[in-house]
């Protein structure tokens, strides 16, 4: 379902498009349609197209998580709070 987030763009700009031209035929004139409309879609459909992930990954790059090697009974010292010392009925 969150795959078709990306046509949302090309859909709204599609719809624009022929919004503003069939406002425009009003009054017998020659329909006629902007470049940003246009634009816009071929903009949205190249969008809808590229890998996106792989421009996050150049853009954005997040540096690998240490693994975790200590176990929960040894750092359990460390944390600050946890479900055992927050909730007020075990204490």
């Amino acid at each position: 379902m969150t795959e078709l987030l990306e046509a949302i763009l090309p859909i709204y700009c599609a719809a624009n498009l022929m919004f503003e031209f069939f406002l425009s035929q009003d009054n017998g004139e020659e329909a006629k349609v902007t470049f940003g409309a246009v634009l816009g879609i071929i903009v949205g459909v190249v969008h809808m197209f590229l890998p996106m992930q792989e421009f996050n990954k150049l853009i954005c790059y997040v540096k690998q998580a240490e693994p975790n090697t200590k176990n929960y009974d040894v750092a359990r010292a460390d944390f600050d709070d946890d479900y055992d010392r927050q909730n007020p009925i075990t204490s």
